[in-house]
């Protein structure tokens, strides 16, 4: 602050007035931690109000709830200060003569529905375009966004009852109801099982460190098999001179017949599977 109370004119002075009063054009800003940013929003949503902006027409999106929180409350603290004819440093260099008649009005009247400003995290934000539409969008009506530490919980809670349900208790018994059935439990497709058999005694931590990436990647699927053209080109050679020596060697023998008659159509799906890309 300098000597007369007024705030130091720094070397980005014009950028951050630019961004605290031109409302006319998409803006963006980058800086470092603790220079400012935070501060810069708030001013310029308190100006946009100033201007004749309805709350309810802002939005304002942060990366967590706790900074929308703080976001919402220095927004309020700007607004209260302007209206008793205090202008925070922030906004001294921006507002130099302080806010006009024009500006006052609005602002006294916005000042009443600040809570009508939508600010959130882009979850939220989300969430609010489409409550209104459950069916169409195939949610819970009372769908609500819960905190990280929160959503780690429920996910562990649930892979418990999952292992339970799948290690045989009772999917009737209390905690089991919301689990979803388990598509082929025992079959020759089962996950579970097929751990079980490569690695019974790390079949659980495998499930867990399973569960655990699929959770940070929801869309990750096995990567396609790798396929040599040659080994497919050798097995159908190899059928056909097997098939060969057969018919040629002079014995009738039912069960060999039927195995070389179902290698020889196991080689006609082959050669055809070799010719796709």
């Amino acid at each position: 602050m300098t000597v007369d109370g007024s705030a130091p004119r720094l070397a980005d002075s014009e950028a951050r007035i630019a961004a605290l009063t031109d409302h006319d054009r998409t803006l963006l800003v980058e800086a470092g931690a603790g220079s400012g940013k935070t501060a810069l929003l708030a001013g310029r949503t308190a100006l946009l109000v100033a201007a004749g902006n309805l709350p309810r027409d802002i939005v304002a999106i942060t990366f967590t709830e706790a900074a929308a929180a703080e976001l919402l409350e220095r927004i309020e603290t700007i607004v209260r200060d302007l209206l008793s004819d205090q202008v925070p440093i922030e906004l001294s260099q921006a507002l130099p003569s302080g806010l006009t008649e024009a500006q006052k009005l609005h602002l006294r009247s916005g000042a009443e529905a600040l809570d009508e400003i939508t600010c959130t995290t882009i979850h939220g934000f989300c969430q609010q375009l489409i409550r209104p539409y459950p069916v169409e969008t195939g949610l819970d009506p009372g769908a609500a966004i819960i905190d990280p530490a929160a959503a780690d919980l429920a996910y562990q809670d649930l892979l418990e009852a999952w292992l339970s349900a799948r290690f045989g208790r009772d999917r009737g018994a209390e905690g089991l109801g919301r689990i979803p059935p388990i598509a082929d439990a025992g079959g020759h497709r089962d996950f579970l099982a097929a751990l079980v058999l490569d690695a019974p005694d790390e079949t659980l931590k495998l499930v867990r460190q399973t569960a655990q990436f699929l959770k940070g990647h929801r869309t990750a699927q096995a990567p396609a098999p790798e396929t040599d053209p040659a080994v497919f080109e050798q097995f159908v050679e190899s059928v056909g001179q097997f098939a060969d020596w057969y018919r040629n060697c002079g014995a009738e023998q039912p069960d060999t017949a039927q195995l070389v008659a179902d290698l020889v159509r196991v080689a006609e799906v082959v050669r055809e599977a070799a010719k796709r890309p």
